[in-house]
């Protein structure tokens, strides 16, 4: 079963594979942080059951990049943002049978949302998927169903 710690090294990897020269900040950047750098943030983690076999994931990704230079970065940003794009746009694989597409919370096909606020840029998708459950019903099948149906007459 795909989790959220594989949703996250995931793309986490892409970020690293994508940009190697750029570090990627884990913990909390209230802490501070070395730019240029990437964080990335899970906004909201939301399953439910669809049936006794499905289960239905939607995860929210913000990603924040931090320029170089924090006040002199605009074509520093439009150029992450196009690799961003590049990278994101179809959706992540999570592993090399698990793919997870990207799509906007309006319900379009695919999405992403860019942002640029006090000179960093940030990126926000959703990942979908549904994963198959184990089977954890231990009751007998049905064989058969009898019914005994009375009609009223008008």
């Amino acid at each position: 079963m795909v989790g959220i710690k594989d949703i996250m090294a995931a793309i986490n990897n892409l970020l690293k594979e994508n940009f190697p020269d750029v570090k990627r900040q884990s913990t909390d950047i209230r802490q501070g942080y070395k730019r240029p750098c990437f964080y990335v943030e899970m906004d909201r983690d939301m399953a439910s059951k669809l049936n006794t076999q499905l289960k239905e994931k939607t995860v929210s990704i913000r990603t924040y990049y931090f320029p170089t230079d924090e006040y002199d970065s605009r074509i520093e940003l439009l150029s992450v943002q196009d690799k961003l794009e590049e990278i994101f746009l179809e959706g992540v694989w999570i592993t090399p049978s698990f793919f997870m597409p990207t799509f906007q919370q309006d319900g379009q096909d695919s999405g992403l949302d860019f942002i640029i606020t006090d000179g960093v840029l940030q990126l926000q998708f959703y990942l979908y998927s549904m994963q198959g459950l184990p089977d954890t019903d231990d009751s007998e099948p049905l064989e058969n169903l009898n019914t005994n149906i009375k009609r009223k007459e008008w």
